[in-house]
């Protein structure tokens, strides 16, 4: 398919679409790392805290990241509270 300038700024072309999904997955892409970050922030903060004792509750905070939506701070509530 030929693509044209005004293809990206017509918002029913399909290159606007496909520009658009690019935008859309690197926005998610930038969500998950921040998230990631402060995951990784507040495990160095507990680590020295005390709070965190055994590479399980690392383990444990990694696989709520990748299998919800959580907050880091949520997610860290989580194990303590277990």
């Amino acid at each position: 398919m030929k693509i044209n300038k005004e293809d990206t700024t017509y918002s029913n072309s399909m290159a606007f679409k496909l520009l658009q999904e690019m935008t859309n997955y690197s926005r998610y892409l930038r969500r998950k790392a921040e998230r990631m970050e402060e995951l990784n922030r507040l495990a160095v903060m507990y680590i020295h805290e005390g709070k965190i004792t055994d590479t399980k509750q690392i383990d444990c905070a990694r696989s709520w990241f990748n299998h919800s939506d959580l907050e880091p701070y949520e997610i860290f509530e989580k194990i303590f509270n277990n």
